[in-house]
């Protein structure tokens, strides 16, 4: 019964826009899936943000015989930016490089979102403001740029 309860209060919580106490904060989009994530990839290259790691979960499910609507993860960033970060609380590296999710729902309709780099920089105790406040309008601007 307990395990029900927690099962329904994690799914409450992801409806409702949050994932572990974070807000995930996301928009739909008017492109499909795969113009959406070329755009992005473009826009992170102009900005001269470095793409790390692009993982394409479909794929992935896919290759195991399993079934998974789109859903990929593009993790990116600047040093330069992050580390100022991490200076002040090296526990925050677990959330770093920045990730943007682009997914595909049951409508057929792209959505991208992303963890607020706000709410994450007062759960490690970050102070430097001007950072954070950089990379929340960074990602604010690159998920709006495509929204609905």
């Amino acid at each position: 019964m307990r395990k029900i309860f927690a099962l329904c209060i994690l799914i409450g919580g992801l409806f409702i826009g949050k994932v572990f106490g974070n807000d995930l904060i996301y928009k739909s989009s008017t492109l499909d899936i795969n113009m959406l994530i070329t755009k992005i990839k473009q826009d992170l290259i102009a900005k001269n943000l470095t793409i790390f790691a692009e993982f394409d979960h479909r794929q992935n499910a896919l290759d195991v015989k399993l079934d998974l609507r789109p859903t990929f993860v593009i993790v990116f960033g600047d040093p330069a930016v992050g580390t100022y970060l991490m200076q002040e609380n090296q526990q925050i590296a677990i959330e770093l490089p920045l990730k943007l999710v682009i997914w595909q729902d049951e409508n057929n309709i792209a959505n991208i979102g992303y963890l607020s780099i706000k709410n994450l920089a007062k759960q490690y105790g970050i102070k430097n403001q001007k950072v954070v406040d950089k990379i929340e309008s960074l990602m604010q601007n690159l998920i709006s740029k495509y929204a609905q």
